[in-house]
């Protein structure tokens, strides 16, 4: 039997946020399906946009296909309101789990990856943006 790839854990810290990846398989197979979860803790009094109902000075949480191999199906936390000079906006504060849903939809087997972006602001200023590839050698 051949041995079966373990599930990674990685951990990257940045722009104010801890992001721990649980779950991402080595390599999936065409069609095969895998649940990843992605977790971010904040600084205290610190945020992040979500998609839903970011402003245009904002950039909000991405979470892409790493290489275009696999299909990312992402469950939104809901977050809760928070109110900028440009509106309201859905964020997320403290801990948050986001449970991804990975689909390879190419030929073969191969390495997953995926790629996650965030701006972390609190209620006066926002820092640079922070974009961070997991998968293989992240």
């Amino acid at each position: 039997a051949e041995p079966v790839a373990k599930a990674a854990t990685l951990t990257f810290a940045g722009g104010r946020v801890k992001a721990t990846l649980t779950g991402l398989p080595a390599t999936l197979v065409m069609d095969e399906e895998a649940t990843v979860v992605l977790r971010l803790d904040m600084d205290t009094n610190w945020h992040v946009t979500l998609p839903e109902g970011a402003d245009e000075y904002s950039i909000p949480l991405a979470i892409d296909p790493g290489d275009g191999t696999v299909e990312v199906n992402v469950q939104w936390p809901k977050g809760h309101l928070f109110d900028t000079p440009n509106g309201r906006m859905h964020v997320i504060d403290g801990t948050v789990s986001v449970p991804i849903t990975l689909k390879r939809r190419t030929p073969g087997e191969g390495p997953v990856s995926i790629v996650v972006t965030w701006q972390a602001c609190d209620d006066r200023m926002c820092v640079s943006p922070v974009t961070h590839r997991f998968g293989p050698a992240s």
